[in-house]
């Protein structure tokens, strides 16, 4: 991950390369709105959380290891219809993925 290679946080590096209000998106149209950056901040506190406690958990040693991911998705190359929705996912997976139990996860869905 190129967040972890530099020595920055996965978190605030998407916030820092973040599409901001006034630039344009790849079709040329300029964004009015884009609050990427103040849901990054929304969460940051249940994210820190979510990191200790996987940090914690997998300090243990055990097979089963854990992680924090984030995901964001946005719909439409500009104009009226845009839209976009937010993932936050906890996967709990096995060393080995060909063993039970399989990865669990649990979605969090917020319209943005």
């Amino acid at each position: 991950m190129l967040a972890e290679k530099l020595g920055i946080d996965p978190l605030e590096f998407r916030r820092m390369n973040s599409l901001k209000p006034g630039q344009t998106k790849a079709t040329g149209m300029v964004t009015n709105q884009w609050p990427f950056v103040e849901l990054c901040d929304a969460i940051k506190a249940q994210y820190d959380r979510a990191k200790r406690e996987v940090q914690a958990f997998n300090a243990r040693g055990e097979k089963l290891k854990r992680g924090v991911g984030f995901g964001a998705h946005s719909f439409g190359i500009g104009g009226a219809g845009d839209s976009a929705k937010l993932a936050i996912e906890s996967i709990l997976m096995m060393a080995s993925l060909f063993t039970p139990p399989w990865p669990t996860r649990v979605k969090v869905m917020i319209p943005c």
